[in-house]
């Protein structure tokens, strides 16, 4: 049937059917809960119970469930830490849950973030990711002999939160978490008590970052409650025991980055199965480390090197890739006859140093400038970054030259904001034309 001409002279269609069915809610139950999982957030998905009685409860059993949580006025995705105990206590008892992720933006005190972790010890079996970005009130709590605090909010929280005598720093309690396979917890800003019992026997990944004080001993976590760990790092934080010891066959991946431990402690680890290490400022100059691997392909150092205190047992002396901080680790290169990719972080002179360049002072004499037991016979390939074309950076690239190197390629990367004038760059090409093939900027190239 030929569509009608209306008075202003389009054709109109013919009024539809209707509206057909609804495909969506005859999907089945596990499908929608995969879909509502893709979802910004559990409070989107729990939304969806508005649309109709059959998807009242159909986002109870999302396998993968993330609160942001906050304060009022909350925006669009947010939840408030008493709707996220709601949805905690509504989650469906068949429902296999693989990821649980709560930011919480704003001061929580431990006692109100503690059931949370109880429900992940009971509940998951995948991906736990907690993040504190307010950290705890600041006003201190006092507390006589021993205080319970018992929390009621759901039936997998009726836990006491025991604070100790004389204790003003709030406690949180990692429970153990049989069949969580990664951990990340980040922004602890009170101490974190770590399990003495208990097993992780399915993890393979933890991380803790940011944390005011671990309680508890890491070494003994990892040694015996933690079979199948393959990653952990620890990152800003500050250790209670005094010494970290770690016996591990299933470990591959150990980085240490801002680890307060004390002076007189310790760090040992035996790993034969560790291929990467990074250890960047754990503790002082004092503190003995001693690392037991026969994998180690990759090794990040930024520390003082000691070969009095610092050992590198069974490592092989060709490595693949060494990140290290050149001035105080002489030694450490020594430990090594080849490296396949070498990243040096150089502290480079003061605007004060440049002033004595410019003008011919002597406080800084060129004799200390020397390359003369540099070897770098196999070098092939140099990528400098953060270059800003300055006086002592150019006097750098003069030693490296000065190594009577032969390389393919050398990339200059300029620092933000920096970009190199045509002159600057033929002047370092003039500099590296007999000793490379390609020298290449962000937007110029240079080849012979």
């Amino acid at each position: 049937m030929a569509a009608e001409a209306g008075d202003d002279g389009l054709r109109r269609l013919p009024p539809g059917p209707g509206p057909g069915p609804d495909r969506i809610s005859a999907l089945p139950d596990e499908l929608i809960q995969a879909i509502l999982a893709w979802l910004p957030s559990t409070a989107a998905a729990a939304r969806t119970s508005a649309v109709s009685r059959r998807w009242r409860h159909v986002w109870t059993g999302v396998p993968a469930l993330s609160f942001h949580v906050e304060q009022k006025p909350l925006r669009e995705y947010s939840s408030t830490d008493a709707a996220l105990d709601a949805a905690l206590d509504a989650y469906s008892d068949s429902a296999a849950l693989s990821r649980l992720t709560i930011d919480v933006d704003g001061p929580s005190p431990a006692p109100r973030i503690a059931p949370w972790l109880r429900f992940a010890s009971l509940r998951l079996a995948g991906e736990l990711r907690l993040t504190l970005k307010g950290g705890a009130p600041k006003q201190p709590v006092m507390m006589g002999p021993l205080v319970h605090h018992p929390i009621a909010m759901g039936p997998f929280v009726h836990q006491p939160v025991l604070l100790a005598i004389g204790d003003l720093m709030q406690q949180l309690e990692l429970p153990a978490c049989e069949r969580a396979t990664r951990i990340d917890l980040a922004g602890i800003n009170f101490a974190l008590r770590l399990p003495p019992a208990g097993a992780f026997a399915a993890l393979r990944i933890l991380r803790i970052s940011v944390t005011d004080l671990v309680r508890g001993d890491v070494g003994h976590l990892v040694s015996t409650q933690c079979p199948r760990l393959r990653d952990l790092e620890l990152c800003g934080v500050t250790l209670e025991a005094a010494n970290l010891s770690i016996s591990s066959a299933s470990l591959e991946r150990l980085v240490l980055r801002r680890v307060s431990i004390k002076n007189e402690g310790r760090i040992d680890v035996a790993a034969p199965s560790m291929y990467y290490l990074a250890l960047d400022n754990c503790g002082g100059r004092s503190v003995a480390v001693t690392i037991a691997t026969a994998m180690l392909a990759e090794l990040i150092w930024n520390h003082a090197y000691d070969p009095r205190l610092h050992k590198l047992e069974g490592a092989d002396r060709q490595i693949y890739r060494l990140v290290a901080t050149y001035g105080s680790n002489a030694a450490l290169f020594r430990r090594f006859d080849a490296v396949d990719e070498l990243c040096l972080r150089l502290s480079m002179l003061s605007k004060e140093i440049n002033y004595c360049l410019r003008h011919g002072c002597t406080c800084v004499p060129p004799v200390s400038w020397t390359t003369d037991d540099v070897v770098l016979d196999s070098l092939e390939e140099v990528e400098i970054s953060s270059f800003t074309g300055a006086v002592e950076e150019v006097e750098l690239l003069k030693l490296l030259f000065g190594c009577n190197i032969k390389i393919r390629r050398l990339a200059i990367h300029t620092a933000s904001g920096v970009s190199l004038s045509q002159e600057m760059q033929k002047r370092i090409w003039g500099l590296a034309r007999p000793h490379c093939i390609s020298l290449e900027f962000e937007t110029t190239q240079f080849s012979r």
